[in-house]
């Protein structure tokens, strides 16, 4: 049975408002990998537990890619429920996924996943 370890030290939980990150942050991905190598994505929107309240709390994401095969590196988020999210996303990120196993192994929304993955910065 193989043994799964989730890195751990970088998964924060209960904060207000919450957050949730694994991997590498843009500056040490940009150092690691080189500034012409990565890619990131960033995504906004509302949560679906408020989306039909007059209160939206929207959910921020930054999904961090690098090489020419898109190894997910990072995951960034901030907003409700993004801790869990996170989390959700960990063992994805563990197994080395590029960005386009990434979109197909997370058992989350398809939306949330497509919202995640599509909105590229150009930098």
């Amino acid at each position: 049975m193989p043994k799964w370890i989730i890195q751990t030290s970088r998964l924060l939980s209960f904060s207000h408002p919450a957050i949730g990150t694994v991997g590498l942050t843009e500056e040490e991905t940009q150092q690691t990998y080189g500034k012409e190598n990565i890619k990131v994505y960033t995504s906004q929107f509302a949560s679906m537990y408020t989306a039909v309240t007059q209160h939206r709390q929207q959910a921020k994401f930054k999904l961090i890619t690098a090489g020419p095969e898109e190894k997910v590196v990072g995951l960034h988020g901030l907003g409700y429920g993004v801790d869990e999210m996170i989390q959700g996303f960990c063992s994805c990120y563990q197994d080395g996924s590029d960005k386009s196993r990434f979109r197909c192994n997370c058992r989350h929304s398809p939306n949330r996943i497509r919202r995640i993955c599509d909105n590229e910065i150009k930098k």
